[in-house]
């Protein structure tokens, strides 16, 4: 395959430095994942590697950076999760988890999807007027099903909430 090199600028080494969690690890990870070779210094990046290898290092920071210029902070989570959306092609980029908000008041973060099936899970629930959520333990599913209900409540597109659960 041919080699290909890509550079890109930032504003400010803060920004660029944002976009990857202030972690050069992170850089590591996304080597390893698109076998690139990453070099960063003052407000610039440069990947170097096979052509689509590069391309969708590009992807992944222009990910990052819109998602950054959102107001959203770069975690390690994050950034990792871009470079695994970018490697699986996915149609759900890192930007559009936060778009939706739900939840939230002056002292506590809001509540958003973290991953694209998290994301899914969440429209379903807006949009269907009855949603099943099946998964692992741990994955989110009662917690942004209650997100869901609050922020609808609040909103007032609906008018009580009811709790159930099944007799075991």
């Amino acid at each position: 395959m041919n080699s290909a090199s890509l550079k890109i600028e930032y504003d400010t080494p803060q920004f660029l430095n944002g976009l990857f969690a202030n972690d050069r690890r992170n850089l590591n990870y996304l080597d390893e994942a698109l076998e690139l070779k990453t070099v960063t210094r003052d407000g610039w990046i440069s990947f170097t590697g096979a052509e689509p290898a590069t391309v969708l290092a590009k992807q992944v920071f222009a990910d990052l950076e819109s998602t950054q210029r959102n107001g959203i902070h770069i975690s390690d989570r994050d950034f990792r999760l871009a470079v695994d959306i970018a490697k699986k092609s996915s149609d759900t980029p890192l930007n559009s988890l936060s778009t939706i908000k739900l939840v939230g008041s002056k002292n506590r973060k809001t509540v958003s999807p973290r991953t694209p099936n998290q994301l899914a899970y969440v429209r379903a629930i807006q949009e269907n007027h009855v949603s099943f959520g099946l998964g692992p333990a741990g994955t989110g599913k009662t917690y942004l099903a209650m997100a869901v209900g609050l922020h609808m409540l609040k909103k007032r597109v609906v008018h009580r909430i009811i709790l159930t659960r099944p007799a075991v």
